[in-house]
């Protein structure tokens, strides 16, 4: 009683659906429209009695700009004081006309830190930022590692290949195990697909032998 209990809980609980919309800025249009579209077919799905009987609970955080933020912080960082005090760079429209200017005023500064502190001093005032890897630092990521997304696969005529697993995952079906399959030779299921069709042994191999079947 005690498992049909807990089993009935579990069912009855909403699935949360998290996301992150963009209310501010330049994203203010699209952003509303996406919370709009989603709120309206969470409803819709909630009326009809939600996916297997459990209703759909969304969690959707809104991100804002902070126009001077970043600049002010770099500022008291070392930063070049031009990109904060320098009135084409105090709004995102002004920074969106003359972005191709922020690389070159941005760029002295930058090139004299390292990426870690870079990265560091962005961290703290919440500012998103990665560093752009090579690839033998994408393939030995950490991340990439754990979440499986450089697969092995021991090919008959080239070895040991490497390659990028599928982004996705799901509970109910493995994806490493199609991704390392060895792709077949060009016309090598030919003679089996005959087969099928109802072409006998003998049929198959005239076919090959004029050439109408590749045969490698």
């Amino acid at each position: 009683m005690a498992l049909v209990g807990a089993y009935v809980s579990a069912i009855a609980q909403p699935i949360p659906i998290f996301g992150i919309v963009e209310l501010s800025g330049s994203g203010t249009t699209a952003g509303t429209n996406y919370d709009n579209g989603v709120r309206l077919a969470v409803d819709e799905i909630n009326t009809a009695g939600g996916i297997l009987g459990r209703k759909i609970d969304t969690h959707l955080g809104t991100r804002k700009h902070n126009r001077m933020r970043f600049a002010n912080i770099l500022e008291k960082n070392g930063g070049p004081a031009v990109f904060g005090a320098d009135l084409r760079f105090r709004s995102l429209n002004g920074r969106n006309t003359n972005g191709e200017e922020v690389p070159a005023t941005v760029k002295s500064w930058v090139s004299n830190r390292y990426v870690a502190e870079v990265l560091t001093l962005w961290d703290d005032i919440d500012v998103p930022s990665a560093k752009v890897q090579y690839i033998d630092e994408v393939i030995n990521d950490p991340q990439i590692q754990v979440r499986g997304m450089i697969l092995q696969q021991a090919h008959p005529r080239y070895g040991t290949l490497r390659f990028p697993n599928l982004p996705f995952r799901f509970s109910d079906c493995d994806t490493n195990a199609p991704m390392q399959k060895v792709a077949p030779d060009i016309g090598a299921d030919n003679a089996t697909v005959a087969a099928s069709l109802g072409y006998s042994d003998a049929e198959i191999a005239e076919l090959e032998s004029a050439g109408v079947l590749y045969k490698r």
